[in-house]
């Protein structure tokens, strides 16, 4: 699926965000067992083997530290210390390049988080994320 740069153009991006969700991410994650959280956003839990993962496009959220933490905290509450994945759908090649250093910058932050079991950038990273996922193996898959 080819990626449209926009820009920084918040409609397009959420638009072009909820595209791959809708037609690669959460396919894939049904396959495996996931639902969505109810709710706005994208994340989606596999109950049976305790794993969630947070959906997002790109780091790019002014707050996205702080509610990065407040999410782990409130999954990690209330369902039983799952294990949490964080999944940017967008390539870091595609980050607008007038705020790409901030981005890489809120990337790293949320990469040293040590209570998420996993991080992936791109849709490029799926099928890898998809085999952790299954082996309940711990990743940072950066591309």
């Amino acid at each position: 699926m080819e990626n449209q740069r926009s820009g920084g153009n918040p409609i397009e991006d959420a638009k072009a965000a909820r595209i791959r969700f809708e037609s690669v991410v959460k396919p894939t994650l049904e396959n495996l067992g996931f639902k969505k959280i109810s709710g706005r956003g994208y994340n989606m839990i596999n109950t049976l083997t305790n794993q969630i993962v947070m959906i997002t496009s790109a780091p790019s959220n002014f707050e996205i530290i702080k509610v990065t933490k407040q999410k782990i905290r409130k999954y990690r509450k209330e369902y039983e210390t799952p294990s949490i994945t964080y999944l940017f759908t967008r390539e870091i090649s595609d980050y607008p390049q007038g705020s790409k250093d901030k981005l890489l910058q809120n990337l790293n932050k949320i990469c040293s988080m040590n209570l998420l079991s996993g991080v992936a950038t791109g849709l490029s990273m799926l099928p890898s994320v998809i085999g952790k996922l299954k082996s309940n193996e711990q990743f940072r898959l950066i591309s």
